[in-house]
């Protein structure tokens, strides 16, 4: 009834430049994970949390490389019902 998912991403230095902007991000690694509980066969409860080793970090924010995004850390919590 009890389940633990855990990911840990490590993404290297990401460099992008172009004619209007130099975006440097620094390496950095993010570690999330899942707690998630099932009291009877259609309810699970669950508590998730993103970039729990990092108050903060910086990844790119678009597909072009124009801006960077500061991630913070965030915990969330869910109430599934299945039929």
């Amino acid at each position: 009834n009890l389940e633990l998912d855990t990911a840990l991403f490590y993404v290297e230095n990401l460099y992008s430049s172009t004619a209007m902007t130099t975006i440097d991000v620094p390496s950095y690694v993010r570690w999330d994970m899942r707690v998630g509980w099932r009291p009877t066969a259609n309810w699970e409860v669950s508590v998730l949390g993103e970039n729990l080793n990092d108050s903060l970090h910086r990844e790119h924010g678009d597909a072009f490389g124009f801006t960077s995004k500061h991630v913070p850390r965030a915990v969330y919590a869910q109430l599934t019902y299945r039929r």
